[in-house]
């Protein structure tokens, strides 16, 4: 029926045909598809004949197992399959009429195929196109992780990274869903645009601005930003096309789950995987005004899973306590000799030694006490029943540096106590300078969900801050990397003094200011 209903839109003469959201498998509370069908070509492939409540334990307890594999090439065959038959439907009416999909946080890799990969398939012979997944009405619409505005754009980014080199034309997830703006700023799609502008790798953003329920003529406000906007888009992308993301590098493996070891698998498969999809290590960067870069950088935040698939080490690594174990097991030497978890309530408080100060924890969801080898130093410390430190730096007799954070990073996702604070900041900002033997390009300290996005190439850096947040960001003084001879200003005005940028005017709830400088 839908090979069918793909046909007439062909037969219709339409020249460009997406499929929406959910060409997928595994929806929200599941993880493939168990119908009787999948069930019997299941068996048929496995050899076995397996209960349907017996694949949860035998495919998902531990780690990479061959009833897994069997499982996730049987379910990715099925999109594989689906994929082509609609391109042949479309192929029978005109070959040049191009095909593809949005993609889904599971058709990445919990669905046993890419959306690169698909993306192919549905193109036929003609130009392969891919609408990422993670837009500006996620804020405002979905509980955690997708509360903030700077984790769904990194989400995207992300994606595109994923898909750099691949010849596929790329474009950005501009929903606000459910539309009109009384639920879904416009502010929201136009901060979530102008990151994807500066970012430079995609090739256009997907607006659905118009209200699907009533006439064009009744919500005409997000048309009418984006209008207004385009001086700034021009600006952005003057300033920012034809540099390289700079800050810190972080690890985001693409495909993991048929490696992973599960421990308890009917919490964390399924409905969880779209959480699992918000890698952590962008949760805690960006909640601490940290610029990141999926390039190659002189130091990478890898937590849990992602220390896996790191190949060569960097200089510097900042993990957390599961990924320095998983490094020792491997034989490198992290500085960290053993970690536990904390039990619930045992934790009041985190003490940070240089600040001298004591930041309140809630809870000690997913936070872990660090037992450190001799020659690492700690840098705070947990206070409730039993003090423990909770982070620490350490270099080994090879001179990798690293720093490790004592939390778990997927178990402490709602922890926004342990990770969103002041002096995690500080802390996080020398950590990162030590590990990477050099400053961080931009820092702009004490500012919550202030976004920041630093470019370079061509004897020059571009920086832009957007306040996603609903207090002002006052008198905005902005430390660089090194000092720099001059300055041109992005949707502000302001000063350069050596390596210090000041912004002659606050920077208000979801604005935007930048600047290039120059050497």
């Amino acid at each position: 029926a839908i090979c069918a209903r793909v046909r007439g839109i062909a037969e219709a003469g339409a020249k460009m045909i997406m499929i929406d959201d959910d060409f997928r498998l595994s929806t929200r509370g599941d993880c493939g598809c168990t119908c009787e069908r999948h069930l019997a070509e299941y068996r048929r492939r496995l050899g076995e004949n397996l209960a349907r409540e017996e694949i949860l334990t035998k495919a998902f307890s531990g780690g990479a197992n061959r009833y897994r594999d069997v499982w996730y090439d049987l379910m990715g065959d099925t999109l594989r399959g689906f994929a082509r038959q609609m391109r042949e439907a479309v192929d029978s009416v005109d070959p040049s009429v191009r095909l593809g999909a949005c993609s889904c946080m599971t058709v990445w890799d919990a669905d046993g195929v890419d959306s690169i990969e698909l993306a192919r398939i549905l193109a036929g012979n003609t130009k392969p196109f891919l609408r990422l997944i993670g837009a500006a009405y996620w804020p405002a619409s979905w509980g955690p992780p997708c509360q903030h505005l700077q984790y769904v754009a990194e989400l995207e980014r992300m994606q595109r990274r994923w898909c750099e080199g691949e010849g596929i034309e790329i474009f950005g997830e501009g929903d606000v869903y459910p539309r009109p703006r009384h639920f879904v700023p416009a502010a929201y799609l136009e901060a979530f645009d102008t990151i994807l502008r500066a970012d430079g790798g995609f090739d256009g953003i997907l607006k659905y601005g118009v209200d699907y329920c009533s006439s064009p003529r009744y919500e005409t406000g997000y048309a009418d930003r984006a209008e207004r906007s385009a001086p700034l888009y021009a600006a952005i992308e003057k300033h920012f096309s034809g540099k390289r993301s700079a800050g810190a590098g972080v690890a985001c493996a693409m495909k993991k789950i048929r490696a992973k070891v599960f421990s308890d698998p009917a919490k964390e498969i399924g409905g969880s995987y779209d959480d699992g999809f918000f890698q952590p290590e962008q949760l805690l960067l960006t909640d601490n005004s940290i610029p990141m870069t999926y390039g190659e950088a002189p130091v990478t935040a890898a937590f849990g899973e992602n220390a896996k698939y790191l190949g060569n080490l960097p200089g510097g690594l900042l993990l957390d306590a599961p990924a320095a174990l998983a490094l020792e097991r491997l034989g490198v030497d992290t500085g960290l000799a053993a970690a536990e978890p904390y039990s619930p309530a045992a934790v009041s408080g985190e003490y940070y030694f240089e600040e001298d100060e004591t930041v309140y924890l809630a809870d000690a969801t997913g936070l872990m006490k660090l037992s450190p080898k001799r020659g690492a130093a700690v840098l705070s410390e947990f206070r409730g029943e039993t003090a423990a430190p909770s982070a620490l730096q350490y270099e080994n007799a090879q001179g990798t540096r690293f720093c490790i954070l004592g939390f778990d990073a997927e178990k402490s996702k709602r922890n926004a106590r342990f990770s969103r604070n002041y002096c995690r900041q500080s802390q996080l900002v020398r950590c990162l300078e030590w590990l990477g033997r050099a400053r961080l390009p931009a820092v702009c300290a004490k500012n919550p969900d202030l976004y920041l996005l630093c470019k370079r190439g061509g004897g020059s850096m571009a920086v832009g801050l957007w306040n996603l947040f609903p207090d002002a960001v006052l008198s905005p003084v902005i430390a660089l990397d090194k000092a720099y001879s001059r300055a041109e200003f992005i949707n502000c005005s302001g000063s350069l003094d050596g390596d210090r940028v000041r912004l002659d005017a606050d920077i208000p709830a979801y604005g935007f200011a930048g600047f290039e400088v120059f050497e």
